[in-house]
């Protein structure tokens, strides 16, 4: 019933080894998850960039139509007032 000390000895190795293995496959997939979030991470913030810089495109686009308006408004008026004082 007693283990030899080759015996005993080869047992500690094989179960070290087995710890070591299964340490090292956990070791990998956090690291794979750490990379997925990362890039996921990374991907939402150049989807937020691309929304923020269509935003301000509509911004831009939003105030150009009101200057526009603003003048063609002002200009209809000094005409029509041209007109009158004439």
């Amino acid at each position: 019933m007693f283990w030899k000390d080759s015996d005993l000895i080869y047992f500690f190795v094989i179960i070290s080894s087995l710890i070591m293995i299964l340490l090292g496959v956990i070791i990998v997939y956090y690291i794979i998850k750490f990379q997925k979030k990362q890039f996921l991470n990374l991907r939402n913030i150049e989807d937020l960039k691309l929304k923020h810089e269509n935003n301000l495109l509509k911004s831009q686009l939003q105030v150009q139509e009101q200057t526009f308006q603003n003048i063609s408004r002002e200009v209809h008026d000094n005409i029509g007032q041209k007109l009158t004082l004439a």
